[in-house]
C-alpha cells in the first residue's frame, strides 16, 4: 500500500476508534510508519486530511446510491442501497459522531443525500403499488426506515460491543426494517422484498465460500 492511502486508512481507523479530537498527527504517524513530517509532506494541514477522508467517505455513500438506480427491480435496489449504505456508515462513522467533523457539515451533507435517496426508493415502491391501500405516511415511513440504517451501526459499536460487523449483523438490522415494512405493503409485494433479501444472502454466502 503506498504511504498515501496508508496515511487515510489508519486515520480512518483512528478517527474511528477514538475520535478525530482525540487523535494526534503524531498517532497518525505513528500508525503509519513514517515521521510526522512525512504526514505533512503528502496532506499540508490537518483540513487537507480530513477532506481526503471525507472524500473517501463521499465515494462510498455514492456507490450505495448508485445501488438505489438501474434495471433492477425496486425492490432489489432498495435492499442493495440499505446495506450499502449502513456499511458506509460504519467505516466512515467518525464523521456523524465527531464534533469537528459535524461542524465542518461533511457528515451531516452525505447523510441528508442517504436520507433523500430512500425518500425516492419509497415513492417509487408506492408508484408501483407496493404498499397497502389506504393512509400510508410515506414521509413517516420514511424517518421510521432512515433511523433503523442511521443508528443500527451506532448500537453494533455501543449496546453490542461489535468490533467488526459480519453479514449476519446487518441483516438483523434490515430484519428490523423488515417488520416495519411488514405492517405497510402488500403481501405480494413484501414477499418480494423478502425474496430479494434471500438471493442477496445466498449471493454473499457463495461469495464467502
Amino acid at each position: 500500500m503506498k504511504t498515501k492511502a496508508r496515511i487515510l486508512d489508519v486515520a480512518r481507523r483512528l478517527f474511528n476508534e477514538q475520535g478525530e479530537a482525540h487523535t494526534t498527527n503524531q498517532q497518525v504517524a505513528a500508525a503509519a510508519g513514517i515521521a510526522v513530517g512525512n504526514l505533512w509532506y503528502h496532506f499540508r494541514t490537518r483540513d487537507d486530511l480530513r477532506a481526503a477522508l471525507s472524500l473517501a467517505a463521499a465515494r462510498d455513500y455514492r456507490a450505495a446510491l448508485r445501488q438505489a438506480d438501474g434495471p433492477a427491480p425496486a425492490t432489489e435496489r432498495y435492499v442493495r442501497y440499505t446495506l450499502g449504505t449502513m456499511r458506509a456508515m460504519w467505516d466512515h462513522r467518525f464523521l456523524t459522531e465527531d464534533a469537528a467533523a459535524r461542524r465542518a457539515s461533511a457528515g451531516a451533507g452525505l447523510m441528508r443525500e442517504q436520507y433523500d435517496r430512500l425518500r425516492a426508493l419509497l415513492d417509487e415502491l408506492a408508484g408501483e403499488g407496493a404498499f397497502v391501500s389506504g393512509p400510508v405516511d410515506i414521509d413517516d415511513l420514511a424517518a421510521a426506515l432512515w433511523m433503523v440504517v442511521r443508528h443500527w451501526p451506532d448500537h453494533l459499536r455501543e449496546i453490542e460491543g461489535v468490533a467488526a460487523p459480519t453479514p449476519g449483523q446487518w441483516r438483523r438490522g434490515f430484519d428490523l426494517k423488515l417488520a416495519i415494512l411488514n405492517r405497510t405493503m402488500t403481501p405480494e409485494s413484501f414477499a418480494d422484498l423478502q425474496a430479494r433479501v434471500a438471493a442477496l444472502d445466498a449471493e454473499g454466502a457463495d461469495a464467502a465460500g
